[in-house]
């Protein structure tokens, strides 16, 4: 199957990546462009070795993070059960099912006994307004439902390397609301790549880094990409998963 990046991914039932296919019958939330630009983006420290996809979903991302990094092992980890199910299902199909490890247990409850150099998430969006009948899309989507950013923020950094980053993907309108749950827990923000659906609009989500305080360099890094083949950053980042 062939992809058009010019847009969004339609709701189908799969996707063909360049390395692995990706099933989402029974997961609440399906392939985005948003978790894709995640998995392309986030950056494992140098000399890293381990990753924690919060909120795995189809378990796109430690798949994504498990091709990118091929001597990493990979912890995913799903409340809901059906979706962690899937993702099982989608690792096992994979060539990378001996580095993923899928947990269907709650982040915020969990007591991990390792940390972790590389913490991944594509976490609750909403955090107002009318709740999805469904329950499992309303968990995935409303962070009142589930797991809100300076709950996120809060159990990321105890299960966090010393050295280790925070990588999310969030709407563009929440830097505000980052910055503040970032600080609260001891966090900064190193690099903010604003994501603009097309080159005259305003940034509809961001790609953001966080590492504690202490970790910060004096310079944090700005960068923008654009959804349009014409942007070469863009197409960089996501040429080794989207079948041409």
């Amino acid at each position: 199957m062939t992809h058009n990046r010019k847009h969004s991914f339609m709701p189908k039932d799969f996707f063909q990546f360049k390395q692995f296919g990706i099933t989402q019958r029974l997961s609440a939330m399906k392939v985005g462009t948003d978790g894709v630009l995640l998995g392309a983006w986030a950056q494992l420290p140098d000399g890293g070795k381990s990753i924690l996809d919060v909120g795995a979903g189809t378990g796109l991302i430690a798949l994504c993070m498990a091709q990118r990094y091929p001597t990493t092992t990979i912890t995913a980890i799903e409340l809901d059960a059906p979706a962690a199910q899937e993702a099982q299902d989608n690792v096992n199909a994979s060539p990378f099912a001996n580095r993923i490890h899928v947990l269907c247990a709650d982040f915020t409850r969990h007591n991990f006994t390792e940390t972790f150099d590389l913490i991944v998430s594509n976490p609750p969006y909403f955090s107002s307004g009318i709740l999805s009948p469904q329950s499992a899309r309303a968990q995935a989507r409303h962070a009142s439902v589930s797991l809100s950013l300076d709950t996120l923020l809060r159990c990321a950094r105890t299960c966090l390397a010393p050295s280790g980053r925070i990588a999310l993907v969030l709407p563009a309108l929440q830097v505000d609301e980052l910055r503040i749950a970032a600080l609260n827990n001891g966090l900064g923000l190193e690099e903010l790549c604003y994501v603009y659906p097309q080159s005259n609009g305003k940034p509809q989500l961001m790609l953001c880094r966080l590492a504690r305080l202490i970790e910060l360099l004096p310079i944090q890094h700005f960068t923008q990409l654009t959804l349009c083949s014409s942007d070469e950053a863009y197409n960089r980042l996501v040429t080794p998963f989207y079948l041409d």
